[in-house]
């Protein structure tokens, strides 16, 4: 059986009201970027 894959639109993703305001995107992305920072730091200090 073939699965045929409809392709997304990058409104298909989109949800405007995921947040109420700039600065709470903002603080998302700040708390991302430091969680990935984290991350990736103890992959290079954890040798083991």
């Amino acid at each position: 059986m073939t699965r045929r894959l409809r392709h997304a639109s990058i409104d298909d993703f989109a949800r405007p009201d995921l947040f109420e305001s700039d600065d709470e995107l903002d603080d998302c992305l700040a708390d991302l970027y430091a969680s990935r920072r984290q991350r990736r730091v103890s992959l290079v200090v954890d040798v083991s």
